[in-house]
């Protein structure tokens, strides 16, 4: 989802990612990134 919006300042902690945390975004983003669970059923 956030692939393209480096220029708002987002930088993404890919390990985070990967792990799936709550938080994505790296101390430096200048945006903090949450992950919503969601259920889609």
């Amino acid at each position: 989802m956030c692939a393209g919006l480096q220029y708002l300042g987002i930088k993404l902690d890919e390990t985070a990612n990967l792990a799936n945390a709550a938080v994505i975004s790296t101390p430096a983003s200048r945006v903090k990134v949450v992950v919503e669970p969601t259920n889609e059923e």
